[in-house]
C-alpha cells in the first residue's frame, strides 16, 4: 500500500540517530532538503555531507533533532550497568538510574550528554558526560527493609512517564517501589520522591555521611543520620 512507513533502530539508544522513513509510491520522491520526514538538524548536515553524522567536531552532542528537557537516552554509560539510563532535566541537571541495580547512581549539573562515540558504533564506547558530577550513591543500597544494613533483593519492572518525567518502578524484598526524580526549581540538587503503596514493614533510606551534599524530607524520621520511612 502507497504510504511513509518508519522505521527506528530498537539497539538501546541507536533509535535517536538510526532511523528513517520507507516510502512506497510510483511518484517522484522528495528532495532531501524538502522532505518533512528529516528533521530541521539533519537537514542541514544532509546538504553539507551525505555523512555528516560521522563528522561531528569533537565535543558536539550527536543527536537529530532538538529535544526540550526532560527526556532520556537508554545509554551505556560509566559507572552503571548495561542497563543504564540518563535523564536530562529543566535547569541543566541530569542523573544516571541504573535499571540494573534498580537505584540511583549518580547526577551532574552541566550540559548532557556526547554520544558520538556510540553513534560511530565505537566497540565498548560510552556516552560522555559533559558537566559537573555533584552527587554519587556509595551506599551499599539506599532503601533498606525492616533494619539498618539489609540489603534488599530487586527487580526492575519498568517506569511509566509523568508529563515526560520517568516515575521507576522496582521491587525490593517484595515491596513495590515507585521513584519520581525531578529537579529542584532553582536547579541545585534533585527531588526525590517514592511511593510504596502498601507494606506494613519498616524502610530506610541510607545516606552516606561523605556525600557532601544536604538532605531534606517530608516525611519519616531522621535517626543517627539515616531516615526511617516507615
Amino acid at each position: 500500500k502507497e504510504g511513509v512507513y518508519p522505521y527506528v533502530c530498537t539497539y538501546p539508544g541507536h533509535g535517536f540517530v538510526m532511523y528513517g522513513a520507507m516510502y512506497v509510491t510510483g511518484k517522484d520522491m522528495p528532495a532531501l532538503k524538502d522532505d518533512p520526514n528529516i528533521p530541521p538538524e539533519r537537514k542541514n548536515d544532509v546538504s553539507k555531507n551525505d555523512n555528516a553524522h560521522q563528522h561531528h567536531p569533537a565535543g558536539e552532542i550527536a543527536h537529530s533533532y532538538s529535544e526540550v528537557p526532560p527526556y532520556l537516552y537508554r545509554i551505556f554509560i560509566p559507572d552503571a550497568s548495561p542497563a543504564a539510563i540518563a535523564v536530562n532535566l529543566p535547569h541543566n541537571v541530569s542523573y544516571c538510574w541504573d535499571a540494573g541495580e534498580c537505584r540511583l547512581r549518580y547526577a551532574w549539573q552541566g550540559d548532557f550528554l556526547d554520544n558520538t562515540n556510540i553513534w560511530k558504533g565505537h566497540h565498548d564506547s560510552y556516552g560522555k558526560i559533559l558537566g559537573t558530577i555533584f552527587f554519587r550513591d556509595k551506599t551499599a543500597f539506599p532503601l533498606q527493609t525492616d533494619q539498618h544494613g539489609n540489603i534488599p533483593t530487586v527487580q526492575f519492572k519498568g517506569y511509566q512517564l509523568i508529563k515526560r518525567y520517568p516515575e521507576f518502578h522496582y521491587i525490593i524484598d517484595g515491596i513495590e517501589v515507585y521513584e519520581l526524580i525531578k529537579q529542584k526549581e532553582d536547579g541545585t540538587g534533585l527531588i526525590r520522591t517514592f511511593r510504596i503503596p502498601k507494606t506494613n514493614r519498616i524502610i530506610w533510606f541510607i545516606v552516606d555521611a561523605d556525600d557532601d551534599v544536604q538532605y531534606q524530607s517530608s516525611a519519616g524520621k531522621w535517626i543517627n543520620g539515616q531516615l526511617k520511612l516507615l
